[in-house]
């Protein structure tokens, strides 16, 4: 009942915000493109959830977060790993903190306010060699901060509602709006766009007249090393970023959308209600919120019949993993889906540092390896932390 509430809430939300596109005309190139695309099986793949992690994943560490006691982490929306450093961003608290690998804090970015280097909130944020790029809606811009000393350095405005943010390099950026309507650059998902500003190029148009929610629970602006990853909601490609050309094109193409979601996916009115998305009613399918990719790997969310679960891809053999917290063992409960990859296939998971003292979740201790070495390392904190990060890699 309190996931179907959950999902009630999230309907409430899209309809609260924004404006959005016609999926059909997908970027700039030529229908053509899409006849290059790979197919990507995974609704037809997916089998019963993991029950172990040792099958699949090597435990590494179990980071604490050690904040000082009045930096409060309400909860981890992404995570980044450059040079041994990790930036966490809190997007319920809009904040921006920074640790070493050992979970010691260092710093935080900017602050709460309206006036030069602060702002009303942080929807996303990037780190630029030396520097750090903060987003925010409120301020309908970008904000630079010295990576070393967290000193404002100075901001730049462009006039769109962005949702997600990825550095493209020479000081270029992909914004996604998540079907903001913008006066003065048109009905465009995505954009590239200058460190100062200037808008460069535009990306898949939208129907503002169709499409006129955001959506939270589906699509993705994604990073995973130097490769870009794009997804609209309710839609079935996965799209890659060529830098070279400055273009999109349909890697894959998936079997996550449910035949009701692939008919509809033009029309928000049509699928953001109640009856398509709870399992009682339509027990519907489509492509979720995260993804990540390697050389080797697929991690990504999706909603099967109406229910999420996140799935491990092999590359080389296509094997699909089914990762969910109806596993029946609990620790699957314990963990937050993960906030970052990096490309050696360590993946990052968030946990809520009260979870992690109940017993609840370690009944299968006796049989995994992985666990019990999870719980060597929380017993050797001799304080409880209110965050942590389990890294792992993928096998």
């Amino acid at each position: 009942m309190m996931k179907k509430i959950y999902l009630l809430f999230l309907i409430t939300v899209a309809f609260a915000c924004g404006e959005p596109t016609n999926v059909e005309t997908h970027s700039n190139e030529s229908a053509d493109s899409v006849n290059e695309t790979t197919e990507l099986l995974v609704s037809k793949m997916l089998g019963d959830p993991l029950i172990y992690m040792d099958d699949h994943f090597e435990f590494l560490d179990l980071i604490a977060l050690k904040t000082p006691e009045e930096i409060i982490i309400s909860e981890i929306t992404k995570a980044t790993l450059e040079d041994s450093e990790i930036f966490i961003h809190d997007k319920k608290l809009s904040s921006l903190h920074h640790f070493n690998l050992n979970g010691d804090y260092l710093k935080s970015f900017g602050a709460m306010g309206e006036g030069p280097g602060e702002f009303l909130d942080i929807g996303d944020f990037a780190v630029v060699g030396n520097k750090i790029c903060i987003m925010s809606k409120s301020k309908k811009g970008l904000l630079f901060y010295d990576r070393a000393t967290g000193v404002f350095l100075n901001e730049f405005r462009y006039d769109l509602y962005g949702d997600k943010i990825a550095h493209i390099g020479n000081d270029e950026f992909l914004v996604y709006t998540n079907f903001n309507v913008n006066d003065e650059h048109g009905s465009y998902n995505v954009f590239r766009i200058d460190s100062e500003g200037s808008v460069k190029e535009k990306y898949f148009p939208f129907d503002e007249d169709k499409q006129h929610s955001m959506v939270s629970m589906s699509g993705y602006l994604a990073k995973t090393g130097n490769d870009i990853y794009f997804g609209l909601p309710f839609d079935q490609f996965v799209f890659s970023y060529n830098k070279d050309d400055h273009n999109f094109f349909p890697k894959y193409s998936t079997d996550m959308l449910s035949q009701y979601i692939l008919e509809n996916k033009g029309d928000f009115d049509a699928i953001l209600k109640p009856e398509v998305l709870i399992k009682s009613f339509g027990g519907e399918s489509w492509n979720g919120s995260t993804y990540f990719e390697t050389n080797s790997k697929i991690y990504l969310s999706l909603y099967d019949l109406s229910s999420l679960k996140n799935v491990l891809i092999d590359k080389n053999t296509n094997e699909v993993i089914t990762i969910s917290k109806r596993s029946e063992n609990p620790f699957f409960k314990l963990i937050d889906d993960p906030v970052m990859m990096a490309e050696n296939n360590e993946l990052f998971f968030p946990i809520y540092g009260e979870k992690v003292l109940s017993d609840e979740y370690f009944t299968y201790t006796q049989s995994s390896d992985f666990q019990k070495r999870f719980i060597d390392k929380r017993d050797s904190y001799e304080k409880d932390h209110s965050y942590f990060l389990l890294k792992t890699r993928i096998k």
